[in-house]
C-alpha cells in the first residue's frame, strides 16, 4: 500500500543512474545485481493481478527507465494492459517529466512519480513520496448544454500542460489552481446525476488527463459508471486519441473530444468542438475495433 492506491504488486528491477544520496534502495544501482526476470517472475506478477482485490502494478526500483530495462518494462505494460485493462500501472523513475513525457512506454502508464530524490527536501508526510496528488477543480457547472449531448453536469479540472494559444480557460492551467477535489464536490456531482434528466457528466478543464488528474479522474468515472450505467461520459482533452487510446479509463468513457485547440482552425460553427484538428469520437465503438487507434467518430464535423 506503500507505493500507489490500493494494494498492488511491485516490482523493483535493478539499474539506476541517479544515484541519489541517502537512496533507500542503493542496492538496486547496479543494472547486473539481482535476479534475471524471466517467464517464473511474470507469472508470479500475473497471478497476482488476477486477484480481484489487487489494483495494479507498480514499476520501481531502482529505475524501470534505465537503459537495462525500458524496452522490457515497455513490453511487460502493454502486456499488462492488454490483459488487464482495469488495473492501473504506476511508475516511478528518476527522470523528470519532461524528459520522459514522450516515451512511448507513457501510453500504458496511469500515474508517473517522476524526480530523483532529495535528501533536504524529504517529507515523511508526502503522499507516495512525491508531492500531494489531490485533484484540484475550477468549477462544477450544471444543466450545460455545451459541452456533450443533452442537459449534463461539467467538472473543470485544474492542470493543463498544453496550454493552446488562446484557450478560454487559462485560469485553469495550473494544477495548484481552484479548489480541492473533496467529497463534498463528489456529493454535488452525484446530486445531478441522481437527476433523471441529466444525460451524464462532462469531464474538461484545464485537462482531466494531466498527471495531477488522471488517477482521480479514472477512479471517479468508474463510481460513476457503477452507480449510473445509464449515464453517459464525455471527455476533453488536448491529447490525440492515438497517444490515450490505451489508458484504462478510457473503458468507462463513451465520447473523447482529442487534440489541441488550434487558432488558426477555430471555426465556431463545429459540433461540440472548438477547432476543426479536433475530433468527437465515439470510445466504446473504437475500443471494440482490431486497431484502437483508428477512430470512430461520433458525430461530424456540423451534425
Amino acid at each position: 500500500m506503500l507505493n500507489g492506491d490500493g494494494l498492488r504488486v511491485v516490482l523493483w528491477v535493478a539499474g539506476c543512474a541517479h544515484c541519489c544520496k541517502e537512496c533507500q534502495n542503493p542496492i538496486t544501482w547496479d543494472p547486473d545485481g539481482g535476479l534475471l526476470f524471466d517467464e517464473n517472475a511474470k507469472k508470479e506478477i500475473f497471478e497476482q493481478l488476477d486477484e480481484k482485490y489487487i489494483s495494479g502494478i507498480t514499476f520501481s526500483g531502482g529505475d524501470p527507465l534505465h537503459p537495462a530495462n525500458s524496452l522490457e518494462v515497455k513490453n511487460l505494460m502493454a502486456e499488462i494492459k492488454e490483459k488487464y485493462p482495469d488495473k492501473t500501472i504506476w511508475l516511478y523513475t528518476g527522470a523528470d517529466w519532461e524528459d520522459i513525457c514522450q516515451m512511448a512506454l507513457m501510453n500504458y502508464v496511469d500515474v508517473c512519480v517522476d524526480g530523483e530524490f532529495k535528501i533536504d527536501l524529504k517529507d515523511t508526510k508526502l503522499l507516495w513520496k512525491g508531492s500531494l496528488c489531490n485533484m484540484r477543480y475550477h468549477n462544477i457547472t450544471k444543466d450545460d448544454m455545451l459541452n456533450g449531448d443533452g442537459l449534463r453536469v461539467v467538472l473543470w479540472v485544474a492542470g493543463c500542460a498544453h496550454c493552446c494559444k488562446e484557450c478560454q480557460n487559462p485560469i485553469t492551467w495550473d494544477p495548484d489552481g481552484g479548489l480541492l477535489f473533496d467529497d463534498n464536490a463528489k456529493k454535488e456531482i452525484f446530486e445531478q446525476l441522481d437527476e433523471k434528466y441529466i444525460s451524464g457528466i462532462t469531464f474538461s478543464g484545464g485537462d482531466p488527463l494531466h498527471p495531477a488528474n488522471s488517477l482521480e479522474v479514472k477512479n471517479l468515472m468508474a463510481e460513476i459508471k457503477e452507480k449510473y450505467p445509464n449515464k453517459t461520459i464525455w471527455l476533453y482533452t488536448g491529447a490525440d486519441w492515438e497517444d490515450i487510446c490505451q489508458m484504462a479509463l478510457m473503458n468507462y468513457v463513451d465520447v473523447c473530444v482529442d487534440g489541441e485547440f488550434k487558432i488558426d482552425l477555430k471555426d465556431t460553427k463545429l459540433l461540440w468542438k472548438g477547432s476543426s484538428n479536433q475530433r468527437v469520437i465515439d470510445v466504446q465503438a473504437t475500443l471494440k475495433q482490431e486497431d484502437k487507434s483508428v477512430p470512430v467518430l461520433h458525430c461530424g464535423d456540423y451534425s
